[in-house]
């Protein structure tokens, strides 16, 4: 039974996914579904780290939760970032968009803008090169996750 239901949410997941044109119901941006999509192909799509492509990945939810009594029919299943999805918590539908975030440049962070006016003179390749691009992906992703109340550490 249980593989049954789990079977049902994944078809009514990829449905919404294609009925909302691969954008999150939450904030409308692309997400990555992972069943029709490498890790590879979605990170060169979407611009992310693997880390910021979990954040990102297609996941069900239900508008009306399942312990408020929501099912898993097609109208009360839609798809949304992982990250969007798990941090609603309690909050309704409208509650939790009005939360969601509108994702700033990358460059009004003066450590982002700092970082790319380095990268601008840096061979690429290079240790610096390297060592440079990691501490802007771990800086995106921290941003990014910051905005919608995760805290993550990241260490520089």
């Amino acid at each position: 039974m249980a593989s049954n239901n789990r079977k049902l949410i994944i078809k009514r997941r990829q449905e919404s996914f294609i009925r909302q044109g691969g954008l999150c119901f939450y904030c409308n941006k692309p997400m990555w579904e992972g069943e029709v999509e490498s890790k590879t192909a979605a990170m060169a799509r979407l611009g992310v780290t693997r880390t910021e492509l979990k954040l990102l990945m297609s996941t069900a939810e239900h508008l009306l939760r399942k312990a408020d009594g929501g099912g898993n029919c097609r109208d009360n299943i839609v798809a949304a970032h992982a990250i969007c999805n798990h941090s609603r918590e309690e909050r309704t539908v409208e509650e939790h968009k009005a939360t969601l975030w509108i994702d700033p440049p990358a460059d009004e962070d003066p450590r982002i803008v700092e970082i790319i006016d380095r990268l601008k003179v840096v061979k690429d390749g290079s240790r610096l090169h390297t060592e440079l691009m990691g501490k802007f992906k771990a800086l995106r992703t921290h941003q990014l996750a910051e905005q919608i109340g995760y805290n993550l550490q990241v260490t520089l």
